[in-house]
């Protein structure tokens, strides 16, 4: 299990927590762009590359009884990096053999219950990751972690990439940080390239959320996410590496479109294939040195070193 260090003292300075709060308060489309976050962390007097290790990561992860089988796939694939301790598996009823945490009475279910009074179990699902948001952020003592990285049973995690990520942001800023989509006036993170929140942008979301400074009109919960960050005072921050569609991977052979495969980013969403996850878990454990028992004997196209 590869663990980070102790998290450093040192904190972001107040120009780049006023920077943000200008960025999270402007009109609700606005967001920044992680490398912009990236060089105005660099310029801070105060920067470590090691702020937050893997262990400092909450996992929380959509499931369902419909496709129970993928969490099997993602604990013998990407989840076989991270302590049980860290991962919540969220589903609707308890699934026989898996440890599925089951999200307990809240004194918002009364609203929640007269906004959606008949969901289906889609909408279902996207309210209970949004009840398991205000969960946490209301319950300080429930976790003692730094971020929180919601993902879907489809949405396959480069953990390696992931730690390094973290560890150049300090977990101190309000962030929600994932695929930011946008239309006139509005932007939302992209639910199943995963959404990463610093422990501090859960509570400050946690404190608005399902109440009349952010009125849900929908059920969406990356759609209401990308509301609630403004009267949170939360930044939204666009990386292209979480990726929405798996489409968007290219592994194509040299001289045609530029190599982009799943050990480059640090999500890739909508695999439903058993296989698509195995194989993306050995490449990583390949490209990146983490061991993994599944992977000794994994024949890979495109490991550590890439050749035409």
């Amino acid at each position: 299990m590869h663990m980070g260090k102790q998290t450093p003292t040192c904190d972001a300075p107040p120009k780049i927590i006023d920077w943000l709060k200008a960025v999270a308060t402007s009109p609700q489309h606005a967001f920044t762009f992680d490398d912009v976050l990236f060089l105005k962390l660099k310029a801070a007097t105060c920067r470590s590359s090691d702020y937050a290790g893997l262990k400092d990561i909450l996992f929380v992860v959509m499931c369902s009884k419909d496709k129970q089988e993928r969490i099997g796939w993602m604990l013998e694939g990407w989840l076989h990096w991270v302590d049980k301790q860290d991962v919540v598996l969220l589903a609707g009823e308890r699934l026989p053999g898996y440890n599925i945490t089951m999200v307990p009475p809240l004194a918002v279910d009364g609203y929640v219950n007269q906004k959606f009074p008949n969901p289906n179990n889609y909408e279902k699902a996207n309210l209970r990751q949004l009840k398991a948001l205000y969960w946490l952020g209301s319950h300080r003592t429930l976790s003692t972690h730094k971020w929180v990285f919601f993902v879907d049973d489809d949405t396959f995690v480069n953990v390696p990439k992931l730690v390094s990520f973290v560890g150049a942001i300090p977990p101190s800023l309000p962030l929600l940080i994932g695929h930011i989509w946008t239309s006139p006036g509005w932007s939302w993170p992209s639910g199943g390239a995963g959404m990463l929140m610093s422990m501090r942008a859960v509570q400050q979301v946690s404190s608005v959320l399902f109440s009349p400074r952010c009125e849900s009109d929908s059920h969406l919960n990356d759609v209401t996410l990308g509301k609630c960050t403004v009267p949170a005072n939360v930044t939204k921050v666009h990386s292209s590496l979480f990726l929405p569609e798996a489409s968007m991977l290219h592994n194509a052979p040299s001289g045609t479109l530029p190599r982009l495969d799943a050990a480059m980013v640090v999500t890739t969403h909508r695999f439903v294939v058993r296989e698509q996850m195995r194989t993306a878990t050995c490449l990583v454990a390949d490209r990146s040195s983490w061991p993994h028992e599944s992977c000794v004997n994994a024949t890979l196209k495109c490991g550590a070193v890439c050749l035409p």
